[in-house]
């Protein structure tokens, strides 16, 4: 009984974007946060992914799909913590992880030039 009182309270409940938000900026007390480098990385690491074909990027195309599944399964719920956004940018590091391996790789071709 005790979570289902505190799901219910207005405290918890925001907007279907709420997610969205905290994944670029939001302003919350006059202040900017979020995560919207880290946001920039997954995306550049998954257009990558798209671009390429091998098994390393449908791997990572794997994890941008379940990362965002899980967001938007996140946002249908009222409940709403900034908490509950960790699983999914737990999921949206193999992307960005992926991102920053490429441009490191790209950085020793250009080196060898």
């Amino acid at each position: 009984m005790h979570f289902a009182d505190k799901s219910a309270m207005n405290e918890h409940s925001s907007s279907e974007m709420f997610y969205f938000k905290l994944l670029f900026a939001q302003k919350s007390g006059g202040v900017y946060f979020g995560e919207m480098f880290f946001t920039f990385l997954a995306t550049i690491g998954s257009i990558v992914a798209f671009i390429k074909s091998d098994k390393q990027a449908k791997a990572v195309i794997f994890f941008e799909v379940v990362a965002l599944i899980n967001i938007v399964i996140l946002s249908a719920i009222t409940y709403k913590t900034p908490w509950l956004i960790l699983s999914p940018l737990m999921l949206l590091c193999v992307p960005a992880g992926y991102a920053l391996s490429e441009i490191f790789t790209l950085q020793k071709k250009r080196k060898k030039i």
